[in-house]
């Protein structure tokens, strides 16, 4: 699954926020008694993407039908060139695994608090074909680069079904955010960015486990919080 796809311009705010979309409350007391013993996490097929073209909704808006489908053109061009850009990037920082990564942050996060069970599982494999997620946390991650590449976003989005007193099915979900601003990269142009990054791939990747370990504690010390 591709976890690009329409999350970075959630994250433009501040340097390190939390944004959150919900569709109904986080029932706290319900997840601090009954207690999350799995949380399913969602893999990224690529340790980072490049943000994405918004020129399908530009289409969308100035030109109606027809816009979108011009726009939808040059967002395929447009994404497929920034995706070159960044393959000898990515090539730099292949032997970093953020899923692993992600997954040990969480693991590390949830350890404490009292929304989670002492044994926790963060799972790759939930399936939910068989079993309603109530109180498991379904999360998707997302690494982005700014277009300038002077900018990292990393994001956990979290889904949670739970009951209401009526035994029907009510979802909440949220979205945690940081941002990493790369200091060292910001020079004359995006060109000179991308070789900084490509002669300090080190530094990047810290950047990432930054980012990565932070939207863990959020969605931890949400999930913890009493209210």
């Amino acid at each position: 699954m591709k976890q690009h796809l329409n999350l970075i311009t959630i994250f433009l705010v501040a340097v390190v926020s939390t944004a959150c979309t919900t569709t109904t409350p986080l029932n706290r007391g319900l997840v601090h008694q009954e207690k999350i013993k799995t949380v399913n996490l969602n893999k990224l097929d690529e340790n980072m993407s490049v943000e994405a073209s918004g020129a399908l909704k530009t289409g969308v808006i100035a030109g109606g039908v027809v816009g979108a489908l011009v726009g939808g053109a040059i967002d395929a061009s447009a994404n497929a060139k920034r995706k070159k850009t960044l393959a000898p990037l990515q090539e730099k920082i292949n032997n970093i695994d953020v899923n692993k990564v992600l997954k040990n942050a969480l693991e590390h996060h949830l350890a404490d608090g009292q929304a989670f069970s002492d044994d926790v599982m963060v799972d790759n494999e939930y399936d939910q074909s068989v079993k309603k997620p109530f109180l498991t946390p379904i999360l998707t991650p997302s690494v982005i680069i700014s277009l300038d590449y002077t900018e990292l976003t990393v994001s956990l989005n979290s889904t949670i079904s739970q009951r209401s007193l009526k035994d029907t099915e009510n979802r909440h979900s949220s979205t945690y955010s940081s941002i990493q601003t790369l200091d060292l990269a910001i020079v004359s142009d995006k060109e000179a960015n991308i070789q900084y990054w490509l002669d300090n791939p080190v530094v990047l990747k810290e950047k990432i486990v930054d980012g990565l370990y932070d939207v863990s504690k959020q969605f931890a010390d949400d999930f913890n919080a009493d209210q």
